[in-house]
C-alpha cells in the first residue's frame, strides 16, 4: 500500500513542477512540507524555500499560521532545526512575526483569536522555536492580554460571534450567531498557546485558564456517548453536519478531543488524560462506518489518521496503533476516487496542494509517518500539538 501513496506523492509532484509559474506561494508551502516528509535531497528542499524567499514579500502579506508570514516562519524554524540553515532569515521572520502580532494586540486583540490564521498561531509559533526556555518581554506581554480575554468571568461570552459578523453561509445555520468551539478556528485550538506558554512559565493564571476550558468543554458534553460540541449557540449544543463531520479535524469530536488531551498532559491531569483516551477508544477505535466519506486531512480520513496517530504515539495504546492502519486502508480507497478525477486547473490548485484539503493533504500524514524526519514538526503546524 505505500507504493500507492509512493505514486500519488511523484504524481503530485509531478503536476507541481509542470505548472509552477502558474501556482502560488501557498502551494510552494505545502510542496515544501510533502517533499520534506517524503525525505527529498537536502538541496530539494532548499530550491523550494528559495522560492517562497522571493515570493514572499509580493504575496504574503500577512503573519497567519494559514499561509501567512506565521506558516512561513514554522517552514523556516522546521529546516533550521533539522539542518541548521535560514538562521538569519528565522530571524527575520520571528521580529516580523511579532511586530505584527504586537500591533494586532494593542489594536484588535478581540477579533484576531484564531488559532490558525489569527494571533494564536503567530504566539504560539514564538513560543516553539524561539526563547527555548525563556519568553521574550513582547511574548509575554502578548500572553498577559490574551490572557486578560479568556480570563474574565464572561470569557467565553466575549468570544462569541454576533450575527452581524458571521458568513452569509452560516446565517441559515446560525442566525443568532455562535460561540466556536472547533479546532481549526475556535476555543479548541486555542489550548495549544497556552500549553506551550504553560511549559515555560508554569504560571498558575495559565493553568487555571487551561483547566477553566476544559471543563467548559466538559459541562457541554452531550449525547449517550459525550461527544463535543463544534458550535454552542444560544445555550444549546450543534455538531456541524454540513462539510465537516463528526470524525473530523477542524470541528469533530477526534480534533477536540486531541486539543483536550494535549492540554490536560500539559498540566499533569492525569485523571483526565485518562478519560479522555478511554472517550476517544469507546467513540472511534474499532468504527468502520464513518459520517466522512473524504480522504483528505480537514474533514477526512487523514486528518483522522493523523490523530489517532499523535494519541498512540503519546499514549502508547496499542489499539491506536493498530487501528490507523485500518484507517490508512480507508484513506487508500478513497484515494481511489479522487486521484481518477486528478487533473490541474490554475484557480482550483487548493484541491491538489493544500495540506490541509487537497490531495497533497491525503498522503502527508501517512509519509510523516514513515519519515527519517520528526513528526513534531507537521503535527505543530497543523494543530495537533
Amino acid at each position: 500500500m505505500m507504493e500507492n501513496y509512493k505514486l500519488i506523492g511523484e504524481e503530485i509532484k509531478r503536476i507541481y513542477h509542470q505548472n509552477k509559474e502558474e501556482l502560488n506561494i501557498n502551494s510552494t508551502m505545502d510542496m515544501l512540507l510533502l517533499e520534506f516528509y517524503m525525505d527529498a535531497e537536502e538541496d530539494v528542499i532548499h530550491e523550494y524555500m528559495a522560492t517562497i524567499y522571493d515570493k514572499l514579500s509580493f504575496y504574503v502579506n500577512d503573519y497567519s499560521g494559514l499561509y501567512g508570514l506565521t506558516n512561513v516562519a514554522n517552514l523556516c524554524g522546521m529546516l533550521n532545526s533539522e539542518f541548521g540553515t535560514y538562521s538569519t532569515f528565522l530571524e527575520q521572520l520571528i521580529n516580523k512575526v511579532e511586530e505584527n502580532i504586537m500591533d494586532i494586540v494593542k489594536s484588535n486583540l478581540s477579533n484576531s483569536l484564531d488559532p490558525l490564521k489569527g494571533v494564536f498561531g503567530g504566539a504560539r509559533f514564538l513560543t516553539n522555536f524561539y526563547h527555548k526556555n525563556t519568553l521574550s518581554e513582547k511574548l509575554v506581554y502578548i500572553e498577559r492580554e490574551i490572557e486578560k480575554i479568556l480570563n474574565k468571568k464572561q470569557a467565553f461570552s466575549s468570544l462569541y460571534i454576533e450575527k452581524e459578523f458571521i458568513k452569509d453561509d452560516e446565517k441559515e445555520l446560525f442566525p443568532f450567531g455562535y460561540l466556536d468551539m472547533g479546532l481549526a478556528h475556535g476555543l479548541a485550538g486555542q489550548l495549544f498557546f497556552l500549553s506551550s506558554i504553560y511549559k515555560k512559565n508554569k504560571d498558575l493564571k495559565t493553568k487555571k485558564i487551561i483547566q477553566k476550558i476544559i471543563s467548559f468543554y466538559e459541562m457541554h458534553q452531550y449525547g449517550n456517548e459525550g461527544v463535543f460540541p463544534s458550535y454552542i449557540y444560544k445555550e444549546k449544543q450543534k455538531i456541524y453536519s454540513g462539510a465537516t463531520k463528526e470524525e473530523s479535524w477542524c470541528y469533530g469530536f477526534p480534533g477536540i478531543a486531541n486539543a483536550l488531551y494535549t492540554a490536560a498532559m500539559c498540566i499533569g491531569d492525569d485523571k483526565r488524560c485518562a478519560d479522555l483516551l478511554e472517550l476517544v477508544t469507546r467513540k472511534i477505535i474499532g468504527k468502520t462506518e464513518f459520517e466522512i466519506s473524504e480522504s483528505i486531512f480537514c474533514h477526512g480520513y487523514a486528518g483522522l489518521y493523523a490523530i489517532i496517530s499523535n494519541l498512540g504515539d503519546i499514549s502508547q495504546e496499542k489499539s491506536f496503533c493498530s487501528y490507523k492502519k485500518n484507517l490508512a486502508h480507508m484513506i487508500n480507497s478513497s484515494l481511489q476516487k479522487d486521484i481518477s478525477k486528478l487533473n490541474f486547473e490554475s484557480n482550483q490548485q487548493n484541491k491538489i496542494f493544500s495540506r490541509i484539503d487537497g490531495l497533497l493533504s491525503s498522503v502527508l500524514p501517512i509519509f510523516v509517518d514513515n519519515s527519517k524526519h520528526s513528526a513534531e514538526y507537521y503535527r505543530q503546524i497543523v494543530l495537533l500539538k
